[in-house]
């Protein structure tokens, strides 16, 4: 699979050959066709024009991917007809990234139509997305499951909160859903769901509550991050007064990606001039001067492994709010001194976690 990046030209090539494992042959008439993969629609071709031929059996064709591209999968097709006078094909699956190369997996979008508490087919069903920045994308249209059951397979253009909006007509009708988009690689928390079922005496062949398992998984996380630190490696990005020393909120830090003039005619700092503390976050520059901001730092933070006692931590935790949740637990405000109310969570962390993890993490004015 090839990654592109919006905004930014890509390459595409497709080599032909007179056999498997022969000599390199060329085809005549070859043109490229290239198909966004979630809903079949047509962004380039099918079209000859642009398409090189800078070697014997090799085809290119440079696609400017527009700065508004959405994100997803893109099926590639190259057409031909061999000397045999026999059409050929090639394929090619590419990936379209965001500016900051960071894709988000697929999430698929689903609603029912009923009458009269019968499902039903519209005349026509379309969903339409609200983003995080509060533009929208679609309107696009449904896809039938069966009678009154529509899908829709979305690909996300950057994470945080959506709302789908689906409109039928005949029978006319509005439904609003919200969900959260999480950008890949970031959805793994602390512990995998395997260690979280194996935890919970869950079955790893039953995957009735895996998506609610998930869910926990990445609320237990940020809660250990609380006490402990970075955990999970992220990218973050903060906005600094300047100084001397510049104390990044989350630590340890992995590594420093830059630090912005925010004021016009500020001057940036630049990263090879700068020393950084990783276990404590703390930045200054190597030379001692006074870095005069406001700065936006963009770094990145975490853990490359996660310490036995945090991950021991984590899965108390979980079974913790697990049990809780179930209406297996006792009381919970802190009646006996296993189960301390803390009022900041809006329930209570086990105490034997809490030992594990230490004191929370200060912080940073």
């Amino acid at each position: 699979m090839t990654i592109a990046v919006a905004g930014q030209p890509i390459t595409l090539l497709a080599q032909w050959y007179d056999y498997a494992g022969g000599p390199p042959a060329d085809v005549a008439g070859v043109t490229i066709t290239i198909r966004r993969v979630s809903d079949s629609a047509v962004v380039v071709g099918p079209t000859s024009a642009g398409v090189g031929h800078p070697a014997t059996g090799v085809y290119t064709y440079t696609w400017p991917v527009p700065a508004a591209q959405p994100i997803g999968d893109y099926l590639v097709v190259w057409s031909g007809t061999d000397p045999q006078s026999d059409a050929v094909t090639a394929t090619e699956l590419v990936t379209v990234a965001g500016s900051d190369g960071v894709t988000y997996p697929l999430t698929r979008l689903t609603t029912t139509v009923s009458s009269g508490g019968t499902p039903v087919d519209p005349a026509t069903v379309t969903v339409t997305v609200l983003q995080p920045d509060g533009t929208t994308l679609g309107p696009f249209t449904g896809v039938r499951d069966s009678a009154g059951t529509y899908h829709y397979d979305y690909t996300p253009a950057m994470a945080g909160r959506h709302i789908a909006r689906w409109v039928t007509t005949t029978p006319s009708g509005m439904d609003e859903e919200p969900f959260e988009v999480f950008a890949t690689w970031s959805e793994a928390g602390i512990i995998s769901l395997a260690e979280a079922k194996a935890q919970l005496n869950i079955a790893s062949t039953d995957t009735t509550d895996d998506e609610e398992i998930s869910g926990f998984i990445r609320s237990v996380t940020a809660i250990c991050e609380r006490y402990a630190g970075a955990i999970v490696r992220r990218t973050h990005v903060e906005k600094h007064r300047g100084g001397y020393g510049i104390a990044l909120a989350w630590a340890p830090v992995l590594s420093l990606t830059s630090v912005a003039a925010v004021e016009t005619g500020g001057v940036d700092q630049e990263v090879a001039d700068l020393d950084l503390d990783g276990p404590t976050g703390i930045v200054q520059r190597k030379d001692g001067r006074y870095m005069r901001g406001p700065f936006r730092v963009s770094y990145v933070a975490g853990r490359t492994e996660v310490p036995p006692d945090i991950r021991q931590a984590a899965l108390i935790i979980l079974q913790h709010v697990w049990d809780t949740q179930r209406g297996q637990m006792g009381t919970v405000r802190g009646r006996s001194s296993e189960e301390p109310w803390d009022p900041r969570k809006g329930f209570s962390i086990p105490r034997r976690a809490l030992e594990l993890l230490g004191d929370p993490m200060p912080l940073v004015g």
